[in-house]
């Protein structure tokens, strides 16, 4: 329960958003709708 409390107390000062800043990831190619059709015939 204590990171639930620590994830909306980091929300709330930014300090979340910052994070995401300073190691925002790197975005792949491939559409949703590709992956979902791929998935979909895995599963």
């Amino acid at each position: 329960m204590a990171g639930l409390v620590e994830m909306y107390d980091s929300l709330h000062t930014g300090v979340l958003a910052e994070s995401y800043q300073r190691h925002k990831p790197v975005m792949g190619k491939v559409k949703l709708e590709e992956f979902a059709k791929e998935f979909a015939a895995a599963f």
